[in-house]
């Protein structure tokens, strides 16, 4: 069978890889593969301009990335170093613990309306199964200064994309897990989830990130030629017939 795919982004490249039984055709309208994805060289080694990590706790990604034959490029960053943000004009510490820059506490550099907010949050209904976005929940929540200064900030480097665009079971499935938890048993809060989260983790479970030695270009173009694709550069589809 033959099978045409249009664009040579992670979606496209990651479908040609599933398709590689088939005679399969990819067409992309820019000069290289990779779509938001792309790595480009720097003196001190390659640089993705796009997202820069994926999240290791998602075992699906990490399995698929080891499928691929990847697992000898991850790397992490050294969790002795802790990352910052720049807020107020000024370098701050992220909250350490908590879930993707969701903090369970109070920061002292959020405002002091946001902390009241944080330390008297007030419970929630929360349908067992359902879903919402990360960033709509943590406004909800916490306000704006959560999301603004820290969370997307953090999911972008991921995703590519603000917390207001990413469903919550899809980023932070533990989260949702844990918010279903509680709304079976009673009154449900956003730091209680967080806390519950906190209280299982294990020292030895290091970054929460993973990166690869080389870039993401080490994924889209494992995927371009483990698919055994014919890919066409420079080719813009006007419309399918």
């Amino acid at each position: 069978m033959k099978i045409a795919i249009i664009g040579a982004g992670l979606a496209g490249l990651t479908a040609a890889w599933e398709l590689r039984s088939h005679e399969v055709y990819v067409f992309e309208a820019a000069g290289r593969i990779g779509g938001k994805l792309h790595t480009v060289p720097f003196n001190g080694g390659p640089t993705d301009m796009g997202a820069e990590a994926f999240i290791r706790r998602r075992q699906d990604a990490v399995d698929f990335f080891t499928e691929l034959g990847l697992s000898g490029s991850f790397v992490e960053p050294n969790t002795a170093l802790r990352p910052r943000v720049y807020t107020g004009g000024e370098l701050h510490f992220l909250p350490q613990g908590g879930v993707m820059g969701i903090p369970s506490a109070p920061q002292d550099f959020f405002s002091a309306a946001t902390n009241e907010r944080i330390a008297n949050e007030q419970p929630f209904e929360w349908e067992i199964g359902g879903d919402v976005s990360v960033g709509k929940l943590v406004r909800e929540q916490y306000g704006d200064d959560v999301v603004d200064h820290v969370v997307s900030a953090l999911l972008g480097g991921v995703y590519s994309c603000a917390a207001d665009d990413l469903g919550l079971r899809a980023t932070v499935p533990h989260l949702a897990a844990a918010l279903d938890a509680l709304a079976q048993d009673g009154p449900v809060t956003l730091s209680a989830a967080i806390k519950q989260i906190e209280s299982g983790r294990s020292p030895a479970e290091g970054s929460v990130f993973g990166a690869f030695k080389g870039g993401y270009a080490e994924l889209y173009e494992a995927l371009a030629e483990q698919s055994g694709a014919q890919i066409h550069l420079d080719t813009f589809v006007s419309g399918v017939a």
